[in-house]
């Protein structure tokens, strides 16, 4: 049986054994071991009918190095049997490729650039899909935080691995999401700068009237252009964007399917 000292007195050469929630003394004549007792050793020993041990012995710490690393090896390898299986279960009912693309679209959305603002100043970030749908402009700069948006573009990247579990006929629609959020994303955008510029020419209008509001259209025409070259589509648009229309045009197809 393999168990730990838990006490041990050299001057009296005893000692106490913890293995399966029990206790067992020990002596040290039952000790075969060249290195001397010590508290939380482990060891193997053997007992006999009255709980009695009658075989001691310390257990060689590359024993149990080898003995954790097989553990190790075999957890793993369970481990990696479930997980192929369950990949296997969401091929069978994505199709390989579906599972694919909706595999590198997530990582797309995540970690890939796809929009990069650059005003030219010393200001210059690049923006995921996922930052996009969190993106806050203001006059000066521009932020991203994992907001409400930001969520709900989670949940439209993870809805194409659900399609397939729901039986319902609309469940293939799901498929649409990463691109309906895509198009969102950018909605976002626009509607923003949109907000800066109409502010911009309401303020003018408050403090200079008429005259200055219409030279701050003027303005705004210019700074318009300007904006268009400071903000530029990175590959992850590229990528997503592909990918979610090889999602959509495969739930459409599905959907149609069962008409």
């Amino acid at each position: 049986m393999r168990g730990r000292i838990v006490h041990y007195n050299p001057n009296e050469g005893k000692g106490l054994i913890a293995a399966e929630e029990r206790q067992f003394a020990f002596g040290i004549s039952e000790w075969c071991s060249e290195v001397a007792p010590a508290i939380n050793q482990t060891v193997d020993f053997t007992w006999d009918e009255q709980n009695q041990i009658t075989g001691l012995k310390l257990v060689d710490a590359q024993v149990m190095a080898k003995e954790k690393l097989n553990q190790f090896a075999s957890t793993a390898g369970s481990q990696s049997q479930v997980a192929a299986v369950a990949i296997g279960q969401i091929r069978n009912r994505m199709g390989l490729a579906p599972m694919v693309v909706a595999a590198v679209l997530f990582a797309a959305w995540f970690f890939l650039p796809a929009l990069t603002i650059n005003n030219g100043f010393g200001y210059s970030r690049s923006f995921s899909i996922s930052d996009v749908l969190g993106i806050q402009l203001n006059s000066s700069s521009a932020g991203s935080s994992f907001g409400f948006w930001a969520f709900l573009g989670l949940v439209a990247v993870a809805a194409p691995w659900a399609a397939p579990w729901l039986r319902a006929r609309w469940a293939s629609l799901l498929n649409l999401a990463p691109l309906a959020m895509l198009v969102i994303a950018f909605i976002r955008v626009r509607w923003q700068m949109h907000a800066l510029v109409s502010q911009a020419i309401d303020a003018a209008g408050q403090f200079g009237g008429a005259s200055a509001q219409s030279m701050m259209k003027d303005m705004v025409n210019q700074m318009g252009a300007e904006l268009g070259k400071a903000v530029s589509f990175g590959i992850g648009f590229w990528v997503v964007l592909l990918l979610s229309l090889a999602l959509a045009i495969v739930g459409l197809k599905r959907y149609f399917a069962h008409t």
